[in-house]
């Protein structure tokens, strides 16, 4: 299952994910583009809240709750409600409301498979076109070229989030190029080894123990003669 938002403004949809993360014991949320029935509706600063969707808010606003129970969602101090009647309340921005019928859990996000080319310091994704994609991997911040998608920052726990146009790619900056270098100080480093390790201690100790041997032999028959 996944969440239905529609709003191009990122930043909201970002901080609806935030909020989400206590809810879901901090994994990411799916976050759909496309209305399917297997997606909650949620909605922006609605004046009527009930039962079939999720909203959030993002500013300060007086709405109408309709009868049901509610999870509430503000700044990741949450807490239950249950309503006998249609009450009007004041929220305050960055609140999330969800009907406490919804599984949540269904929402959490799953891994989606990646490639990794190395020589190019390239990740490829293969996802849907409009899906948040969420990464763990340790890449340098501000230093990352995004193709067929945008990076949105990072979240609480510092990793990246993008949007994705499908087929998303995340590279390095000058990744090829440090690869490269990082390849030819290990080849370095090799021939150092087997110059001083191999060569000098084992094979020339061994032409000279021939040499010796050869030495020796060639006494010997002399002194036979």
């Amino acid at each position: 299952m996944g969440i239905y938002f529609n709003s191009s403004n990122e930043t909201i949809l970002f901080k609806a994910e935030c909020l989400l993360y206590p809810l879901l014991n901090y994994t990411p949320a799916i976050i759909t583009p496309v209305k399917t029935s297997n997606t909650v509706t949620m909605l922006l600063n609605p004046s009527i809240v009930d039962e079939n969707n999720i909203e959030i808010f993002n500013e300060s606003k007086n709405a109408t709750i309709l009868q049901g129970s509610y999870i509430i969602d503000h700044n990741g101090s949450i807490s239950t409600f249950s309503l006998s009647g249609e009450e009007n309340i004041s929220i305050k921005p960055w609140t999330i409301i969800i009907p406490n019928d919804i599984n949540i859990r269904e929402f959490e996000s799953i891994p989606i498979n990646f490639s990794f080319n190395q020589f190019m310091a390239e990740f490829s994704v293969n996802n849907n076109p409009g899906y948040l994609v969420e990464t763990s991997l340790p890449l340098p911040y501000g230093g990352i070229i995004v193709n067929n998608g945008k990076a949105l920052g990072v979240n609480g726990f510092g990793q990246y989030v993008f949007t994705s146009d499908g087929k998303l790619t995340i590279s390095i900056k000058l990744g090829f190029i440090t690869d490269l270098l990082m390849t030819a100080v290990d080849i370095f480093f090799y021939a150092l080894f087997i110059y001083f390790f191999v060569y000098k201690n084992i094979f020339k100790g061994l032409g000279t123990e021939v040499f010796r041997n050869v030495i020796t032999r060639i006494s010997r028959l002399k002194s036979y003669k």
